[in-house]
């Protein structure tokens, strides 16, 4: 088994993360800076106390201030997510941004860099380095459109400036709107669906084109921690669900689901929104093995029915 750093360890995709490594026997440090530039750390607290595994420890700390040396020197993985999500607040907070995800990602890159050259890397990218229609391939040109895209992309390239010679090194995995139980508060199906029962109108962008590639919780954490042990495993790769669903759809189907009246209020496209995403995979089912197995109306189903659990 090996010894893993999971940073940002209690945030969605982290904590699931944790708990899927610690299931598969693994020896897990968890760190996490609670930081509230989008949402309240309540919840994530809440996970962390929860753990009770002799096999993890964790650290409430900041990468951009914590020693790193001692931390990395004998980790055989890192899988780095900690960052501040959101496209919307990037325009507002950029400084955090500038902070938690590219100088934190810098800062580790640094200590691995000097203290342990043989730690293989999993990098939490992001579809937002495409731009407005991240569709095709990992060679379709990055054009980030907002401060967040920018400062992910950023990220991405610290990683190569590091290690460049080291082409086995560091996978960075792309993932495309990711969903289900325990998603963000902040996050856009977590809101639709209490919107929806509470009957409150969603706020959704008039274009009639707005589609995505969401990718179910489980289907990302599992490909994510099966990397763990593989030391030949490195590149680029798109992450994503095979369905292409238009946003509205998704949302009167949260309304079919629960039975309820869908109130629906047009805005105008919001700065740094994308338009469209449809993430081509084969280099990821080809190289990885990642098949998504979970279609959208089971997910969001599972994801419906853990805020009905939680109420």
């Amino acid at each position: 088994m090996s010894k893993v750093l999971v940073t940002g360890a209690a945030g969605f995709i982290g904590s699931n993360v944790v708990e899927n490594l610690l299931e598969k026997g693994h020896t897990v440090v968890g760190i996490d800076s609670f930081d509230e530039t989008l949402n309240q750390s309540r919840l994530r607290r809440n996970f962390i106390a929860q753990v009770q595994n002799p096999e993890f420890t964790f650290l409430e700390d900041n990468l951009t201030t914590l020693p790193l040396e001692e931390l990395v020197s004998d980790l055989d993985f890192v899988i780095h997510l900690a960052a501040t999500p959101g496209l919307l607040p990037s325009w507002a907070k950029f400084d955090r941004y500038l902070e938690n995800n590219v100088l934190a990602t810098f800062r580790l890159a640094q200590a691995l860099s000097s203290w342990n050259r043989s730690c293989k890397v999993i990098h939490a990218s992001t579809s937002s380095v495409y731009g407005v229609n991240a569709v095709g391939n990992e060679d379709i040109p990055k054009a980030p459109v907002s401060p967040y895209g920018i400062s992910k992309y950023a990220a991405e390239q610290i990683w190569h400036s590091f290690f460049q010679e080291e082409d086995n090194t560091v996978t960075i995995l792309r993932y495309f709107s990711v969903y289900g139980p325990r998603q963000r508060e902040d996050m856009a199906w977590q809101k639709f669906i209490r919107s929806v029962l509470l009957e409150k109108e969603i706020e959704l962008t008039k274009s009639t084109e707005h589609t995505r590639s969401f990718t179910y919780i489980d289907d990302v954490v599992n490909l994510t921690t099966n990397l763990v042990g593989d030391s030949h495993v490195a590149g680029i790769y798109n992450i994503a669900g095979e369905e292409e669903i238009g946003v509205l759809d998704g949302i009167k189907l949260l309304g079919k689901i629960l039975g309820k009246e869908v109130k629906i209020r047009h805005v105008e496209k919001r700065p740094g929104d994308q338009l469209k995403t449809k993430g081509d995979i084969t280099k990821a089912k080809t190289e990885l093995g990642f098949t998504p197995n979970t279609s959208f109306e089971v997910g969001i189903s599972k994801q419906i029915q853990n805020i009905l659990n939680s109420q």
